[in-house]
């Protein structure tokens, strides 16, 4: 139960600080920081983890009240998400670059297990704004802490930490490059999903109807075997003057298409309806593709059927059958 209010009570929360994707997944990585920075540095200033010397567990401390202090900040709503973390991985870096010179100056202890140590939490820090779809801070990170380290890999002269730059090069260049491919790719998607959204309001508002009545239609219309349920669907969410409109319409349009049959069939007394109709959609200049969508059959069955139209007609393999079919109905004077 307990935990169950706890999951809401930081939905509401994130819900409550965000307006759109990218900012809910910001907060979402600088919460997770927040928590990893809160439990990883008391762990340094109990002598949990690192060097016990008094200089650098202070350097911890800076980092965790800075960081209290910041979302504190955020929380009381005196500053912005994108500030707060920008200011944590300026503080955070300096944090580690100071350790990493005075574990190479000045402390002691197993610099060489110590000093690639803290230049992974910087590595972190690049990865946490990498996937905050920060632009500019993982390079900054990733320029600065490669700097400090070949400054201490110079100094102490070191053959392990050689080894290690090489591995710390490609991974941070990696991370930022993938970075980068990912926070174009992201706001591609996000433009293409806005300009998506834009043409569906302007799509309802052309056309004066809401969503979930273009989707019965559109449903309706893309269905071969239109079900009594598709129907009934569509028209119970028209108004009055809509549905007549459509019945309307679509007796239009079967008159319509009931002349052009029968016209058809007084001139190609012989053809099959099937045949009647596949010619009707070849004189309107339909695309094979179209005539076995609109009549809901392959391919080899339509091919079948212009094969028998121009068998009947006599006609020869260069004959155009469009043509042949508007010379014989010209002929009769159908149209």
């Amino acid at each position: 139960m307990k935990e169950f209010k706890l999951k809401e009570f930081i939905t509401e929360f994130i819900d409550s600080r965000t307006n759109n994707m990218e900012e809910r997944h910001r907060l979402i990585v600088f919460m997770m920081t927040m928590f990893v920075v809160f439990i990883g540095f008391p762990c340094h200033i109990f002598g949990l983890v690192g060097t016990p010397s008094t200089i650098m567990r202070l350097l911890s401390a800076i980092s965790i009240f800075s960081s209290a202090t910041l979302v504190i900040l955020y929380v009381k709503r005196k500053i912005e998400l994108v500030p707060v973390f920008t200011i944590f991985g300026i503080i955070g870096q300096g944090v580690q670059t100071l350790k990493i010179l005075l574990l190479t100056f000045y402390v002691g202890g197993d610099r060489f297990y110590l000093i690639p140590l803290n230049h992974t939490i910087s590595m972190v820090y690049t990865m946490l704004f990498v996937m905050a779809y920060s632009k500019i801070m993982p390079t900054i990170i990733t320029g600065v802490s490669l700097t400090t380290y070949i400054i201490s890999m110079t100094y102490l002269n070191e053959e392990k930490l050689f080894a290690f730059f090489v591995v710390f090069f490609f991974v941070q260049f990696f991370i930022c490059f993938a970075g980068s491919f990912t926070r174009q790719s992201f706001y591609s998607l996000q433009q293409q999903n806005q300009n998506y959204h834009i043409s569906e309001k302007r799509l309802n508002s052309l056309l004066r109807l809401k969503r979930d009545q273009i989707e019965a239609y559109l449903n309706l219309c893309q269905n071969d075997h239109a079900s009594d349920k598709d129907i009934d669907r569509l028209f119970a969410i028209l108004d009055d003057r809509s549905q007549r409109n459509i019945v309307n319409a679509v007796k239009k349009k079967m008159a319509e298409l009931k002349a052009e049959k029968s016209s058809l069939v007084e001139t190609f007394t012989d053809f099959t309806p099937t045949e009647i109709e596949v010619s009707r959609l070849i004189l309107l200049d339909k695309k094979l593709k179209e005539i076995c969508i609109t009549m809901g059959k392959s391919e080899t069955n339509i091919n079948s059927v212009r094969s028998h139209i121009r068998k009947k007609l006599g006609l020869s393999a260069n004959e155009v059958l469009k043509d042949a079919l508007e010379s014989r109905i010209k002929t009769k004077n159908v149209f």
